[in-house]
């Protein structure tokens, strides 16, 4: 049911590089590549931000629209110059935090050009140089907002839903995946003007000519192999996998 000329097939090329790859693993016995899951949804990361507050602190293009960092070091001035305190020294907003969002060291590692593990995926190589130094630019910047215990004190205070820190203006910018525009700005965030663009590079690896990345963590459907309804799974699966099921389902 997966060759090009099974009726309803599912073919590798109609979903995303990354997202296929997921799915596929060497066979422990074989050591050849097999598929164990057919991808369903994939969450990539984007820099969102609130345009009102970058144009407040100056930070506009030509046309006086607001203009996001495209460089981590546009990002890391940018993250102290949106923040605000209070006279007693008190953050009362922050103007971005590493690992407020969704983007973790993982993301800001591989900008940097580092790997977590070698190519035969056997090794963790958490140690590489560009991770660390990935690391060592997250650690900066949470210094430089005052320390991480104080950042994570007024994280603390974080609600959710029509009170996300966003969305109330206590966070200018963050990374994030793109479920909180379906689950939260749709619902919540109508007032609030905001925008998104890629997260931003290092700029000596964007002068290497590299292009800013983001990454995905997805999710697939699989049929353990004890299923006593290997078949009727089968079927559901690629129902499921159909654009006939994505449309009834973006629909909804």
């Amino acid at each position: 049911d997966l060759a090009d000329g099974a009726k309803g097939a599912i073919r590798a090329e109609d979903f995303y590089r990354a997202c296929w790859s997921e799915v596929v693993t060497p066979d422990p016995q074989t050591g050849k590549p097999g598929v164990f899951g057919i991808p369903d949804r994939v969450d990539s990361r984007a820099l969102i931000y609130n345009k009102d507050l970058l144009v407040r602190a100056g930070y506009v293009d030509a046309q006086g629209e607001a203009r996001p960092p495209k460089t981590w070091e546009e990002l890391e001035e940018m993250a102290v110059k949106l923040t605000e305190r209070s006279p007693s020294g008190r953050i009362l907003r922050l103007g971005f935090v590493p690992n407020f969002g969704n983007s973790w060291l993982y993301l800001f590692g591989w900008m940097n050009g580092g790997e977590f593990m070698s190519p035969d995926g056997k090794i963790c190589t958490l140690d590489d140089p560009r991770i660390v130094g990935a690391l060592e630019w997250m650690t900066k910047i949470y210094n430089k907002l005052g320390g991480a215990k104080q950042v994570y004190a007024f994280q603390s205070s974080f609600q959710s839903g029509d009170l996300d820190p966003f969305l109330t203006g206590k966070v200018a910018m963050k990374i994030d995946g793109f479920w909180v525009v379906s689950e939260v700005f749709t619902r919540y965030g109508r007032r609030v003007n905001w925008g998104a663009s890629p997260p931003p590079m290092p700029a000596a690896e964007r002068a290497k000519g590299r292009e800013t990345l983001s990454w995905v963590g997805g999710f697939c459907y699989a049929i353990p192999s004890i299923s006593k309804k290997k078949q009727a799974a089968w079927e559901l699966i690629r129902f499921l996998a159909s654009k006939r099921a994505v449309e009834i389902i973006t629909e909804s």
